[in-house]
């Protein structure tokens, strides 16, 4: 993530903690807009702004995952649209 010159920082910031949060296998990771918002100390509104960003371009894969409290976001990396 870090060096690719088609992000901005905060897209940078946002799939690195993402990818952090996704372990060794860089599978998928259910953050909240807040932990991420919280983790990489971008505001909530530019973190779904940037989600948004990433989604249109078609580096980040956002389903739904079921959870107790009801569906949650469910993120993964489109790792070779990096390169």
């Amino acid at each position: 993530v870090y060096g690719c010159p088609a992000l901005d920082h905060f897209e940078t910031s946002l799939l690195a903690c993402l990818a952090n949060m996704m372990g060794k296998e860089r599978r998928h990771a259910w953050p909240s807009y807040a932990t991420l918002a919280r983790y990489t100390k971008i505001s909530l509104s530019k973190v779904k702004r940037t989600v948004a960003a990433l989604r249109r371009r078609g580096l980040l894969l956002v389903g739904k995952r079921p959870a107790k409290a009801g569906p949650v976001n469910d993120y993964s990396i489109d790792w070779d649209g990096l390169v």
